[in-house]
């Protein structure tokens, strides 16, 4: 599978059922076909996987980085009467 950058909207038609649309600036990595499809309609771009990514098996990169490794749940505020007598 490439890894591509879509440098415009880019609609693929997976079969005679379903497309799936690819909005300018997404990078990642697509079906050959796809890809292909894509780099001859000049909407696509091929480009090297980035170093360091990885690949879920849907075939989408899994994004890390600092954002992901908090909780999102605050902590609950204190109400002052936190002692114990």
């Amino acid at each position: 599978m490439p890894w591509v950058r879509f440098t415009e909207r880019y609609r693929h038609q997976q079969n005679s059922r379903s497309f799936k649309v690819y909005p300018s600036g997404w990078e990642g990595n697509v079906t050959t076909d796809c890809a292909s499809a894509a780099k001859a309609a000049g909407k696509a771009v091929g480009k090297d996987k980035p170093s360091g990514t990885r690949i879920s098996k849907s075939g989408e990169p899994y994004w890390t980085g600092p954002h992901m490794l908090t909780d999102p749940t605050p902590e609950p505020e204190s109400t002052g009467n936190d002692s114990e007598s």
